[in-house]
């Protein structure tokens, strides 16, 4: 009698599926907006000598950039509706897919001043605040690729000389960090602000003057700049706070796995196909009775 040979056994192939969504995690969730600092469905506009310092600036009608503003280290300007319109579209996308994300806190009608909050996703049923001259920490722990999501149902607003700062990131190679801002309608920082993050607004977004930053800011209809620095890819790394998550099979997203969360499965898959061997050795004596 003979017997079916099996190429490989189960525990295998299960650690490559498991690792073949890690390998296409360098993506970022936000598509065709990752190459943007600053965007403006219906208009930017800026006054005073704002400096983007990496990352492109893109909306169909731009004013008060080359001389006042500028756009350094390889970034352009964008007018170009056959690009703005995609980046829209992918905005749209990735706002609705954050709002969708399971919550681990609510912290509806608490401004976010003084709070130390570690990764997570952190719900706003209503608007979200950051007092004048507060600080909210975010708290990596020594994560890889910590995430931090915030829901926003309507705005954000931050006082004058408010901070967002981050503290205990991981030294482990290749380790970076996700901070996505999920605003249901428009953002207005205060003057003189430390901002970092990806920002998505669903209407506009208002920079108080002196207001700097990394990250992102990404608006439906408009963005207005007032002698700021911003930088899309901070650092030695060229973080631009979008790791962290990537799109499921089903199109929801989820946590990139930590590098650490695979270590188990060497000795694991080792032991499975010792015991595949074992089990299926008689079978193939079998073949030659």
């Amino acid at each position: 009698m003979k017997f079916p040979r099996i190429l490989f056994p189960p525990i295998i192939i299960f650690t490559a599926l498991c690792w073949m969504p890690t390998a296409a995690s360098a993506q970022s969730i936000l598509n065709s907006d990752s190459g943007f600092a600053i965007l403006g469905g219906t208009g930017i506009t800026n006054t005073g000598p704002t400096d983007i310092m990496s990352g492109n600036v893109g909306s169909t009608a731009i004013t008060g950039f080359n001389p006042a503003g500028v756009v350094t280290n390889g970034g352009v300007i964008i007018s170009d509706p056959a690009v703005i319109t995609p980046a829209q579209t992918d905005l749209t996308h990735v706002s609705a897919k954050l709002a969708l994300m399971p919550s681990t806190a609510d912290l509806s009608d608490q401004d976010l001043g003084g709070m130390k909050l570690l990764p997570g996703v952190y719900t706003f049923t209503g608007s979200a605040t950051l007092a004048l001259s507060t600080n909210l920490t975010l708290d990596a722990n020594n994560q890889i690729n910590p995430v931090w999501v915030f829901q926003i149902s309507f705005t954000l607003t931050t006082g004058a000389n408010a901070n967002i700062i981050m503290t205990n990131t991981s030294v482990a190679p290749g380790s970076d960090e996700g901070i996505y801002w999920d605003i249901g309608t428009g953002a207005t920082f205060g003057a003189n602000d430390q901002i970092i993050g990806n920002f998505l607004a669903g209407t506009a977004i208002t920079f108080g003057a002196g207001t700097n930053g990394s990250g992102r800011a990404l608006a439906q209809t408009i963005n207005t700049l007032a002698d700021n620095n911003f930088d899309s890819a901070p650092g030695a790394s060229a973080s631009g706070w979008d790791s962290g998550l990537r799109y499921s099979n089903t199109g929801s997203l989820i946590p990139v796995p930590e590098p650490a969360a695979f270590l188990w499965l060497a000795p694991l898959s080792a032991m499975s196909f010792v015991i595949w061997r074992r089990r299926f050795k008689p079978r193939q004596n079998c073949e030659q009775t």
